[in-house]
């Protein structure tokens, strides 16, 4: 399916942003694995290039939130029972 593509075009698909294309990257990463196999350099590097990377942002419709601390403001009330008698 992708023995024609370049390795950077096969590089390019390791990025990820949804479900399918997930399914995509595995199989473009397994490709360049069997190129690095083979004796492929170019293809041995952009596997280390990959391995290297800093963590990629949350995929498309994740939601990261962020936990800041707010001031508070606590109030206190007070009954007092009155009797009659």
């Amino acid at each position: 399916m992708m023995e024609n593509e370049s390795n950077y075009d096969l590089y390019t698909k390791l990025h990820p942003r949804c479900f399918s294309e997930a399914m995509v990257a595995r199989i473009a990463r397994t490709e360049l694995e069997r190129r690095a196999a083979n004796g492929d350099g170019e293809a041995k590097m952009l596997l280390e290039l990959k391995k290297i990377e800093p963590d990629a942002k949350p995929l498309h419709g994740q939601v990261v939130h962020e936990h800041k601390e707010q001031k508070t403001r606590k109030f206190i009330y007070t009954l007092r029972l009155k009797l009659n008698g």
